[in-house]
């Protein structure tokens, strides 16, 4: 859980030609930095890695069902919208894309990208650590789990 909120949070940090946002603004940053050189999905990633987490921690099959579909979900999502940005996206998110990776750390073993440690956020890995001690600390209390 703890990478699932590492990735989700750098993922945030760091401002995706593939967002929403972008498109609006026309602002489409000119290369992958940070996580993105991981995957250009990190913030699917973080929800991959929590259902898969919670997949792995719980072994009945409700909580398979419930917390499977966070995978599908990001999955899912990650290819419609890779599918839609090459479609109808401009030139910027198509170069983006070929430089990039769905798949966590593709682009880099098909040295298409590399791995540049400088360019994550700081700030990011300490909040998704403090967010993660305190989520740890009251899950409890909140979701139930952790002998209750």
């Amino acid at each position: 859980m703890l990478l699932a909120f590492v990735v989700f949070a750098q993922g945030i940090a760091t401002p995706s030609p593939l967002s929403s946002q972008a498109e609006m603004t026309g602002a489409f940053p000119d290369r992958a930095r940070g996580i993105q050189r991981v995957t250009r999905h990190p913030q699917n990633l973080g929800f991959a890695l929590f259902g898969l987490a919670h997949c792995a921690a719980n072994p009945g099959f409700g909580d398979w069902i419930f917390f499977g579909g966070f995978v599908v979900y990001a999955l899912v999502s990650a290819v419609h919208q890779d599918r839609r940005a090459r479609a109808a996206g401009p030139d910027a998110v198509r170069r983006f894309q070929d430089q990039t990776s769905l798949l966590p750390f593709g682009a880099i073993l098909s040295g298409r990208q590399r791995l540049a440690a400088r360019e994550f956020s700081p700030i990011a890995l300490w909040v998704s650590v403090a967010l993660f001690v305190v989520v740890r600390a009251f899950h409890g209390r909140i979701f139930g789990g952790f002998g209750d």
